[in-house]
């Protein structure tokens, strides 16, 4: 039996073994590879890692050359037909050849054990993009409530790992959205840099910089350097508070002080506030389903 291997960050399911935590031999399956006609391999949408045009047609053509290395995880479903688990691009390649059998392995799992198995071969990759890695730890989060010390548990790393690929979300959309169309341009210890501007710096000085990245144009290190000299956002200043006294006589009889969204009232006499306090709700309700109508 295979033992787990571990990438040079430490993600697990370098390929799937015989026998391990992720799923066993399918009943009535070879534990060794067999070979399966592409007719019945199916794809599930948004499970196929995303390659570069020049990493794709490498793989093409290392396999046009080569023996395949690594058989393709999937595991059976109705109708004798296999989902495919692990190896999307290598089918896909395989298809592009014309060639009509691919070498498999065909697990037991669950629809957890599938959803993990995917989502850490496809992980293990050393050409992979940080943000995808975002985008693949962000998405197991999501599906399993588990927050970053658990995720990283599971997938055997360190949690510094997850929460520095967590400086993802701090960005702006316009931001995620260059990083988005070029994900192979952007390291996490870049991005890990740049989260510390985000409050500071307008959205657009933070996207347009990075499209210069991203075209090659400058640096990271660059880019940096120019989103600091933008100039930071300006803080709303904040505005002194309204203040009204009504008077009964010569006496003060309430302060009204209004500021921004909050209205306070302070009454000179604390019986005055207990009276008027439900003639005060019953005025804010009316209002509330007038403006709502």
């Amino acid at each position: 039996m295979k033992t787990r291997q571990r990438d040079p960050v430490g993600l697990v399911l370098r390929t799937m073994p015989a026998d391990s935590e992720f799923g066993r031999p399918a009943e009535g399956h070879p534990p060794v590879p067999a070979k399966v006609s592409l007719d019945f391999l199916e794809e599930v949408p948004g499970r196929r890692r995303k390659l570069t045009d020049e990493q794709y047609q490498q793989l093409v053509e290392n396999l046009a050359n080569n023996p395949l290395a690594t058989p393709v995880t999937v595991r059976a479903i109705d109708n004798g037909r296999f989902e495919i688990i692990a190896g999307h691009n290598r089918v896909a390649a395989y298809r592009e050849l014309e060639r009509t059998e691919i070498d498999v392995h065909v697990v037991d799992l669950d629809d957890d054990g599938v959803e993990r198995a995917a989502f850490y071969s496809n992980l293990l990759s050393n050409e992979l993009p940080d943000y995808h890695r975002y985008l693949g730890f962000k998405g197991r989060m999501a599906s399993t409530g588990k927050n970053q010390t658990e995720i990283a548990e599971e997938a055997g790393i360190n949690k510094s790992i997850v929460s520095r690929l967590m400086a993802f979300a701090s960005l702006p959309s316009l931001a995620l959205n260059v990083i988005e169309r070029n994900p192979e341009k952007f390291g996490v210890n870049a991005i890990s840099e740049l989260s510390k501007l985000v409050e500071s710096h307008p959205p657009e000085a933070i996207a347009q910089a990075l499209e210069k990245v991203a075209s090659e144009e400058i640096t990271m290190k660059h880019a940096i350097s120019l989103i600091k000299a933008s100039g930071k956002i300006k803080e709303n200043k904040k505005t002194d508070p309204e203040i009204i006294t009504i008077r009964r006589g010569n006496t003060t009889f309430c302060s009204v002080r209004r500021a921004g969204s909050s209205l306070r009232l302070d009454f000179a006499n604390g019986s005055v506030t207990e009276s008027l306090m439900a003639e005060i709700e019953d005025l804010i309700k009316r209002h509330a389903k007038a403006t709502g109508d």
